[in-house]
């Protein structure tokens, strides 16, 4: 059954055959686009990178070799192109010359590995679920529906499969289907005559549907029967359809039409379900009956009835177009008919000697009638191919076939191989003599786990038919051609025109005991008298009917006619293919010459593209240098931003640091400030202490008022021991004038107001310098360049000492004391700290006077 479906999924219904061929192929591309989850049109443009993502997965395996064709048509054009033609196997021997025997494509709107390869489709064919599922167009897989056993897979398929094959090969049905079928046929040849052309396709499909459906829920002809025929024209009229499920579109009408069928098969199994709760012994009669008694729960009554119709379709394509194709290559080689009408006609003559009946083991002993049912299969090729999707990445053979791709196995290649098949477009029963048709060069009915389980019923049905039709007829037929495309068929439905072999009559009222001479008499001389012995004298048996030499005398002109026919039309033919191969010499002389110029010009275009390819060469080189060098530029050039981050960073922390003195010397300069004026209102009150102190006697009391002659006439602490000196007469002469050098006398020259206050700025001054100079080596950072912050400090100082210095003078008189006071300090000079020295100002952290 799914074999048979196969020829409809490759191309649109029978019934649209009609449309032009543009239509029809983007109608199956459209199908098989909404066959899957994703978009094949996406899937095709992903095919390249899907390639080399494989590439690198699988480095050992590669995809076979092939194209892709154009953007979502792929070679779908060129395909059907060629399937419309007489050899619709070119376009498949044109890829395998050019790939091997298994290549890429992109048909039927999804990329696919075809493989033209026997032993490659038998593992495709054997495998499970797991690695393969079969591929239906949208439009299919909505009239068969999820339950149907076409799309099932895994264990309920099997057991599907197993019990409908046990019950079609079992003999109980083999001997019904041959009762069934011998009445069918006897019906139908009853209404033939001679006067009018018998379509020998349509014919064989109205026996085959009646005989199937009888078998699958034993229906006998009436009007049920016509009802059911009538709305399966219309289900299967939608099963290649566009998938537009709408009131009024193909697809809607043929769901419609199958609901129908499904209610007339739901009422026959309820029907039959009551009969077996009366009668539970009873021997199963069709398939319904054996899916019936399964216990498994999964067996429903609408899983039953929905793959009853799907079961109908083998009646519909695959027996009729068997019997039809066989009397199509009979009718064009007269040695293989009448081998085939003598072995009928022996058998139909013993069993009508011994009084029996003929049964369906009779019919399949015929070993010359078996051959041409096989040749038939082989040449014709009723189905091409089958379709299988790939559930993950398989590898058969050194070929990958990805996961989501189709893969095609294409058996007509195969049957039509030369290597496989001496001249196999040759009709030759003969070769099937010693030939083992279990190989997997043949292949008419699929294989693996979905191979057809009804093949013995077709070779039976096929069997029946031709031995009534041998038996019983002689027959002209009319010229027809075999179309392989969208379904094999025949043009014209396979026009003959028949007339009843009357000397079986004849012969058939004869005592049995002359059969056998009659037999051998009528064996090769047509009628009339075989010579020797039983030539002479009187005859022996009743000579022949006047009325059978005149049927043979006719069917003798008819053959005259048709040969003289045949010969005209072999002259033509002669006579064109003379003409066709003059002009065929001459486009070879063209061709040749032309091949020559092309061979010229390919050698010039080889050797300019050689000196391109050497000049690209250079420039790379070039080029690559180049790279190199900017790749070493850019390294340093991204160290040097690495080092300029970091002095940015150091650059922030040296502000930082900057900001922080700033700050630290504007709180230095507000102390000095403020020590200043401290010291300034102490040298007013010194000043106006001193002022009167003026009119005292030396030596009256008091700190100031000590007469020098004294003993207790001496300087205090700190004008005098304080500078951490002894102040000798070599030391007072140069300071306090001229005079002797003792304390006590009178004559001795007194310190002025000026000089006194002169002596402690100069004193502060040198205070100032230690304390200022001790806190900068405190704070000095050696990350600060030397001649950031000290000019500055030492500028600020002198600014400041000078501006003492000229207050000095306006308040001594004159800078020869001011430098007297400083010779008379060395200590200080000679940096000695400023703890140590006599001084009235204690050290202070904040470098501020007290």
């Amino acid at each position: 059954m799914e074999n048979s479906l196969i020829v409809l999924i490759s191309a649109a219904a029978a019934a649209a055959a009609t449309a032009t061929a543009i239509v029809s192929i983007l109608s199956i591309i459209f199908l098989y686009r909404n066959n899957t989850t994703n978009s094949n049109f996406l899937r095709f443009f992903a095919a390249s990178a899907t390639t080399s993502l494989i590439g690198s997965k699988h480095r050992r395996t590669q995809l076979p070799l092939g194209t892709l064709g154009l953007p979502f048509l792929g070679e779908t054009i060129e395909f059907v192109t060629c399937a419309y033609s007489d050899c619709p196997e070119s376009f498949m021997d044109k890829r395998r010359h050019l790939y091997g025997k298994v290549f890429k494509s992109h048909i039927f709107g999804s990329p696919t590995i075809v493989s033209t390869d026997a032993e490659v489709s038998k593992i495709v064919l054997q495998s499970d679920a797991k690695s393969f599922v079969p591929s239906y167009p949208k439009s299919l897989t909505e009239l068969m529906g999820k339950s149907s056993i076409l799309l099932i897979n895994g264990a309920l398929q099997r057991r599907i499969h197993g019990l409908i094959g046990a019950f079609l090969k079992s003999p109980h049905l083999k001997a019904q289907i041959t009762t069934d079928m011998q009445n069918y046929v006897q019906q139908s040849m009853a209404n033939w005559t001679d006067d009018h052309p018998i379509y020998i396709q349509d014919e064989t499909k109205h026996i085959a549907f009646q005989v199937l459906v009888k078998a699958l829920i034993s229906l006998d002809p009436g009007e049920d029967m016509e009802f059911l025929k009538k709305q399966f024209q219309e289900f299967i009229a939608g099963l290649m359809s566009i998938p537009i499920n709408i009131p009024g579109s193909r697809l809607y009408r043929s769901l419609q039409a199958k609901k129908k069928m499904v209610k007339l098969v739901q009422e026959i199994i309820q029907a039959k379900k009551k009969e077996s709760d009366i009668i539970s012994n009873k021997v199963p009669k069709d398939v319904v009956d054996v899916l019936l008694r399964d216990t498994s729960e999964q067996l429903t009554g609408d899983l039953i009835a929905d793959n009853m119709i799907d079961m109908m379709i083998p009646g519909e394509d695959s027996v009729p177009l068997l019997m039809t194709l066989a009397i199509k290559y009979l009718s064009d080689s007269p040695t293989a008919l009448q081998q085939l009408t003598e072995e009928n006609m022996k058998l139909k003559a013993l069993k009508d000697e011994l009084g029996e009946p003929l049964c369906w083991s009779d019919y399949l002993s015929l070993p010359f009638t078996q051959n041409v049912i096989t040749e038939t299969l082989r040449m014709g090729n009723i189905i091409t191919g089958v379709m299988r999707k790939a559930m993950k990445d398989v590898e058969i053979k050194g070929y990958l076939i990805p996961k989501g791709w189709c893969v095609f196995t294409y058996f007509r290649s195969v049957h039509l191989d030369q290597n496989n098949y001496d001249w196999p477009y040759h009709f030759n029963p003969w070769r099937w003599q010693d030939k083992d048709m279990s190989s997997c060069n043949f292949t008419p009915f699929g294989g693996g786990q979905r191979l057809c389980p009804g093949l013995d019923l077709a070779r039976l049905e096929a069997s029946i038919f031709l031995h009534h039709f041998v038996t019983r007829f002689r027959w002209a037929a009319e010229e027809d051609t075999i179309v392989n495309f969208p379904t094999v068929r025949m043009k014209r439905r396979m026009p003959i025109r028949v007339k009843r072999k009357v000397a079986l009559t004849a012969a058939a009222s004869l005592p049995p005991s002359l059969h056998r001479v009659l037999r051998e008499a009528m064996k090769d001389w047509r009628g009339y008298p075989i010579e020797g012995p039983y030539g002479q004298g009187p005859p022996m048996w009743p000579l022949p009917h006047p009325a059978m030499l005149e049927e043979e005398l006719e069917m003798q002109r008819a053959e005259i006619r048709r040969l003289l026919a045949d010969n005209r039309g072999l002259v033509e033919d002669r006579m064109t293919i003379q003409l066709e191969l003059g002009a065929a010499k001459e486009e070879i002389h063209r061709m040749t010459v032309a091949l020559s110029d092309i061979r010229a010009e390919e050698e010039m275009k080889s050797r300019e593209l050689y000196e391109k390819i050497q000049k690209l060469t250079s420039v790379r080189k070039e080029l690559t240098a180049q790279v190199q060098t900017l790749t070493q530029d850019l390294a340093r050039l991204q160290s040097n931003n690495k080092q300029i981050l970091m002095l940015r960073t150091e650059i922030d922390g040296l502000h930082q640091e900057l900001m922080h003195a700033k700050g630290e010397l504007m709180k230095q300069r507000q102390a000095m400030e403020k020590n200043l004026v401290s010291m300034a209102h102490e040298v007013e009150k010194l000043h106006a202490e001193l002022s009167r102190a003026d009119g005292r006697p030396w030596g009256a009391g008091g700190q100031y008022g000590m007469n020098f002659t004294s003993p207790e006439g001496a300087f205090p602490a700190a004008y005098g021991d304080g500078y951490g000196m002894h102040m000798g007469a070599a030391d007072k002469g140069p300071m306090y004038g001229r005079g002797p050098a003792s304390w006590g006398g009178s004559e001795k020259p007194r310190m002025t107001h000026d000089a006194i206050v002169g002596f402690e700025l100069c004193r502060f001054i040198i205070y100032e310098h230690n304390i200022y100079g001790v806190q900068f080596a405190g704070m000095w950072d050696p990350r600060i360049p030397y001649g950031l912050f000290y000019p500055y400090l030492l500028a600020g100082i002198g600014i400041m000492d000078f501006g003492i210095f000229l207050f000095l003078i306006l308040r001594c008189g004159s800078a020869t004391s001011i430098i007297k006071i400083f010779l008379a300090t060395p200590t200080i000079w000679q940096g000695a700290p400023c703890d140590e020295m006599a001084l009235d100002y204690p050290s202070r952290k904040d470098g501020g006077l007290p």
